[in-house]
């Protein structure tokens, strides 16, 4: 493991950043706020794309030796999830209220790609017309599993605490 000073002092900072592509509420900086001297802790990543970019698990797992779940529902990402980060708990599911089975859009801009049922109706007229003017093809897309965070806490058995998310608290 490398020198903790070295690890939280600002240039480092700055250039583990841009090597990984990650916000700043998400570097080792960001984290030593919330997180200072915790070590081999749990964190739940919800929408932890492909494991790399942006990634709020990274930065634990590579400098404090943490365990990372990850919640990903986009197919591709998740494939890519599985391929980065092997030695995590990569789940390709959803996160709601209550169990049921959602649809993923794919099509249009990557930025644009989400669960249909959750889009606001604007979004879906901007970015998906072709679903705004016709519900029923919903149905047609992939189906993505979602669950309350509960039963996949309790799935893979992690009664303990469970950091989720860094937030947005400043130092």
């Amino acid at each position: 493991m490398e020198n903790i000073s070295r690890v939280f002092s600002k240039s480092y900072f700055d250039d583990t950043r841009r090597l990984f592509n990650v916000q700043e509420s998400t570097t080792p900086r960001g984290f030593v706020c919330i997180l200072y001297g915790m070590k081999n802790g749990v964190i739940l990543e919800s929408g932890a794309f492909d494991g790399y970019k942006l990634s709020s698990t990274y930065m634990l797992e590579k400098f404090a030796e943490w365990n990372s779940i990850h919640v990903e529902a986009d197919p591709i990402n998740y494939t890519q999830l599985a391929i980065n980060r092997p030695d995590s708990i990569n789940v390709h599911m959803a996160l709601c209220d209550t169990p049921r089975t959602l649809h993923y859009v794919d099509t249009g801009i990557t930025l644009a790609h989400s669960i249909a049922e959750f889009m606001p109706e604007k979004f879906l007229r901007m970015h998906h017309p072709y679903l705004y003017r016709n519900r029923t093809r919903i149905g047609n897309l992939r189906e993505v599993p979602c669950f309350p965070v509960q039963y996949l806490l309790r799935y893979l058995k992690r009664y303990g605490p469970v950091y989720m998310g860094a937030g947005h608290r400043r130092c």
